[in-house]
């Protein structure tokens, strides 16, 4: 199969030697003819020799042409999500339909077929449980306010991935808290994301410090289900990464750190100061996490989320904005997150460090700037 491929450099040189080289990802016979420069990326450079640079116009007449028979996507990592999303809408909306896309998660590869009749979701998270055994000031998911018993009722997380799944490419599904590892029945969720999202690569969130006395089942539905654990290094997380390693290790678990986490950001103001929202999102690291709850597709968990910390501490903050996944087309709706939502007004538009640390006391300044 002749491709021509986009992305970044560093991540198209490792889709030549693990995935066209080796037909590894379940590919077999491609052959790279052609690397394409998209738009924005001026400073381009072609990593592979033997195939020739064009602009993305000259990709799309040449498809057209049938000289190549599919595009394939490198870019990879999560920072990258909007360049990516942006230029599949693009390819999309100049119906090409045959899209290879191309994960590259902390050494993880994964290749599949884009289903040209869905939308995308480049990154998708949602809270399985609220609550945390950590509890971080700071915290964006304002896990220090909410009690154990507040999970996503396992009958309407699987009605809701399912509904996702119908009209969906999700490229990463990540499910956290909270602490997931807190809920005795994880394994029937992980169970159900699979099932509905059989290409995605699915990750579970979590601090690590109950992954040495785990259960058995938590490991055999995560080896199962080929599901990796990311793990979040916060300081008592890094006092036993030994442990956690060993454990993994033995188990046969795909896992991966976080650099360790000295310090949170503040995030937030008070519900009365208003913030430049374009500089406040070049800050934010959910721009590009979207979250699903109860429902319901946000921009991030800030907003999804914020009602907890606005109850607790008597805040007044513009409602969230969500798009219903039940709504008939709710997908013609999700562009909307990807810019500005009313929420961003009220995000710091400047990086706020404290000292990490945790809370048995929370108060509205763990999180106010």
């Amino acid at each position: 199969m002749r491709v021509a491929v986009i992305g970044f450099p560093n991540e198209i040189e490792i889709f030549n030697e693990n995935i066209v080289k080796n037909s590894r990802g379940g590919a077999t016979n491609l052959t790279i003819e052609f690397v394409v420069q998209a738009p924005g990326m001026s400073d381009f450079s072609n990593p592979l020799p033997n195939a020739r640079t064009i602009p993305l116009a000259t990709a799309l007449q040449i498809y057209r042409e049938n000289q190549i028979d599919a595009f394939a996507l490198a870019f990879g990592k999560l920072q990258s999500v909007p360049k990516a999303c942006d230029l599949i809408k693009n390819l999309k909306f100049r119906g090409i339909d045959r899209v290879l896309n191309f994960i590259n998660y902390f050494g993880q590869l994964k290749l599949y077929w884009l289903d040209p009749q869905k939308s995308l979701i480049a990154y998708l998270e949602t809270n399985l449980i609220d609550a945390c055994n950590l509890n971080c000031k700071a915290c964006t998911h304002f896990a220090a306010l909410y009690s154990k018993d507040e999970i996503y009722p396992l009958d309407e997380f699987a009605h809701d991935v399912q509904t996702i799944s119908e009209s969906i490419d999700v490229q990463h599904f990540r499910l956290l808290g909270g602490e997931p590892l807190l809920l005795k029945n994880l394994d029937e969720y992980l169970d159900i994301a699979r099932r509905f999202f059989p290409q995605t690569l699915l990750s579970v969130v979590s601090n690590g410090l109950l992954i040495p006395n785990a259960p058995q089942k938590i490991f055999e539905s995560m080896r199962r289900n080929s599901i990796n654990i990311d793990i979040s290094s916060y300081l008592p997380t890094m006092k036993i990464a030994p442990k956690i390693v060993e454990t993994l290790r033995n188990e046969g678990i795909y896992f991966s750190f976080t650099t360790p986490m000295e310090e949170f950001h503040k995030i937030i103001s008070d519900g009365t100061k208003i913030y430049n929202p374009l500089k406040a999102r070049e800050h934010c690291s959910n721009d590009v996490c979207r979250f699903l709850r109860r429902g319901k597709i946000y921009k991030c968990p800030i907003d999804a989320l914020k009602y907890r910390f606005a109850e607790k501490f008597n805040l007044n903050y513009p409602p969230a904005i969500s798009v219903d996944i039940h709504a008939k087309n709710f997908t013609l709706m999700l562009d909307m997150l990807d810019g500005n939502v009313d929420q961003c007004h009220f995000c710091y538009d400047h990086i706020s460090e404290i000292p990490w640390e945790t809370t048995s006391n929370p108060t509205a300044q763990d999180w106010i700037v």
